[in-house]
């Protein structure tokens, strides 16, 4: 599903506080870490901290965990990795998956729960793509 409006820096950062803000659980809470940023012909790659809120002493909030969050700028995905592999192999995996998705068909498109492209007639070429997504980790933040 591609939108007609490529996504600047500071939309997709107020994208991910968006969706991060949906997510959030009362217990914690989220930044960015503007400085940790990477940028690519995609999009970017934002690195976000989870801290847990504690009752009492704020001097004693330190980051439970920093996770990776990919904004492609074209369709505006918001997609996270479930496995404990260095950024730059995450990366990795989701550029073969761009190029993977522009050689059968209409562009981009990873979410697991709208269509893949309609060149994907076979039902197994679906389904190999949506296992592929899956098996490295992918999955859309909506």
């Amino acid at each position: 599903m591609k939108s007609e409006k490529i996504l600047t820096k500071e939309d997709a950062e107020k994208l991910v506080v968006e969706k991060l803000d949906k997510r959030a659980i009362a217990e914690n809470i989220f930044s960015i870490l503007k400085d940790q940023t990477i940028e690519k012909p995609f999009g970017w790659v934002f690195f976000y901290a989870e801290t847990a809120k504690n009752i009492g002493d704020d001097t004693k909030k330190q980051p439970t965990d920093i996770h990776a969050i990919i904004i492609n700028k074209y369709s505006h995905q918001v997609v996270a990795n479930s496995t404990s592999q260095p950024v730059e192999r995450i990366i990795s995996l989701y550029e073969k998956l761009l190029i993977r998705s522009k050689a059968i068909g209409e562009g981009w498109c990873l979410s697991l729960t709208i269509p893949l492209p309609p060149i994907l007639k076979h039902k197994s070429d679906r389904e190999k793509f949506k296992e592929k997504a899956i098996k490295d980790g992918f999955y859309e933040i909506s």
